[in-house]
């Protein structure tokens, strides 16, 4: 999944992906023949916050939390893979990165989100400074691609 570089697409695209998601969640309850309150309970979520996701208007907790509601509904490992990756997309973030502090998150989103509109100069001096935290770890990194 692509995050696209205008605002409103990414935006358009995140409205798509939250409905998808909640569908697919509600569609699978039921076909499980469970209530809110039972998955909500079995992931340690407020049945009101599980509602909210289930219904598109909660953003979906972060990955740990978001494994133990699939896991509740059973989905199979592919389904709750991919369902997972439209999580962290959601958050504003790629499948993977939820695990880093929210700081870096929060970092992550905002070059993502105003990619276009950095200096030059800053792009270059904020790459500068992560090679100065490891070195020898970023001449690995560049030597495997």
């Amino acid at each position: 999944m692509h995050f696209q570089q205008e605002k409103g697409t990414f935006v358009a695209n995140q409205t798509e992906i939250q409905i998808a998601l909640s569908q697919r969640l509600k569609r699978r309850r039921l076909e499980l023949d469970r209530t809110q309150a039972e998955i909500a309970t079995k992931s340690g979520i407020s049945v009101s916050y599980y509602c909210e996701i289930e219904n598109g208007r909660g953003m979906p907790p972060p990955t740990s939390r978001m494994e133990k509601i699939l896991s509740a509904l059973e989905f199979c490992e592919t389904e709750a893979y991919e369902l997972l990756q439209q999580s962290a997309v959601l958050r504003g973030l790629v499948y993977g990165e939820s695990e880093l502090s929210p700081d870096i998150q929060a970092l992550i989103r905002d070059i993502r989100l105003h990619a276009n509109q950095l200096p030059p100069r800053f792009i270059k001096g904020l790459r500068s400074t992560i090679r100065e935290v490891n070195p020898a770890r970023i001449c690995c990194i560049q030597s495997i691609k």
